[in-house]
């Protein structure tokens, strides 16, 4: 593996929380890349005279196909100095980065660019003022009905209203590229439902009458909604210091009776993180809707 030291990064901030990472690799670097990758294609090599693996290296340089090496070589480069660069930038990527380069050729510089996203920072205003005048909306809606009486009992903030509410005082900018990743994973489910019922895209988006164009752009509404949503409910749930208890953790993986889900999470006790923030996001959304309920009756009833 090249060693850090070698390694010439340079970082650009772009618009949007997106950075791009500039690699040049020297000829010497890339030869000693390229070493170590005709060495791992020798090991599952099997040559006339020769059993697998024990073929001389220069023997299986000339009857390997030379574009397959050099693919694998700017593979190994990009796989290694990537996350070697992240980590002493100390960078925090939230998704996988676009890789682009142009030529590559042994006896020259070869370099590559590595765009990704960072989290961006969210602006989140005051979401119980927005609850508590949602709550207040519907009690005068109620009371616009002679036979309903003010029955505040009756007036209930469900899940949806604490995250429209929380989505509806929070200011962003999402990077693009994060927001066409979930669009292109949408569209892929799309693609699959779609080919489940025996029928194509052009079938389906007649019958709801709209182009590739109209879909994307509904699509990319609806991203950016369920990212601003699930960024802002993370930093509301730290910021009302909701804590989750390892057992409550362990009891959702048990709950969700699969055992092979319990054995993966037990093997790696860092996915746990996935599972305990959904529950932090999930004791937010109940919190706040019963603290809104309970102070929106205890002012009505002054």
């Amino acid at each position: 593996m090249v060693k850090s030291k070698a390694m010439n990064v340079t970082v650009q901030n772009l618009p949007k929380s997106t950075i791009k990472l500039l690699f040049t690799v020297s000829p010497a670097e890339i030869d000693q890349t390229y070493q170590k990758v005709l060495a791992d294609v020798a090991k599952d090599v099997e040559l006339p005279g020769f059993r697998k693996g024990k073929a001389p290296v220069e023997l299986v340089k000339e009857k390997a196909d030379p574009q397959k090496l050099a693919n694998e070589t700017v593979k190994e480069l990009v796989t290694t100095y990537y996350p070697q660069a992240v980590k002493e930038k100390a960078l925090n990527p939230i998704i996988t980065p676009k890789i682009e380069f142009d030529d590559f050729e042994r006896s020259k510089d070869f370099t590559f660019s590595a765009t990704t996203a960072i989290r961006p920072i969210l602006t989140i205003g005051d979401y119980r003022a927005e609850l508590a005048k949602l709550y207040a909306k519907r009690i005068a809606e109620q009371e616009k009905t002679p036979a309903d009486n003010k029955q505040a009992e009756y007036v209930h903030i469900t899940p949806a209203d604490v995250i429209d509410a929380i989505i509806a005082v929070t200011t962003v900018e999402l990077p693009d590229m994060l927001v066409e990743d979930e669009v292109s994973k949408m569209l892929s489910r799309l693609v699959t439902q779609v080919q489940a019922v025996k029928l194509t895209i052009d079938d389906y988006l007649k019958s709801i009458n709209k182009t590739v164009d109209d879909l994307r752009g509904d699509y990319a509404k609806s991203a950016t909604r369920t990212i601003t949503g699930e960024m802002a409910l993370g930093d509301v749930a730290a910021k009302e210091n909701i804590t989750v208890d390892e057992s409550e953790v362990d009891a959702t993986i048990e709950a969700a009776g699969d055992p092979k889900l319990k054995e993966r999470y037990a093997q790696n006790p860092l996915e746990k993180t996935y599972i305990r923030a959904i529950i932090a996001k999930n004791k937010l959304i109940w919190k706040l809707a019963e603290e809104t309920e309970a102070a929106g009756k205890e002012k009505d009833a002054q």
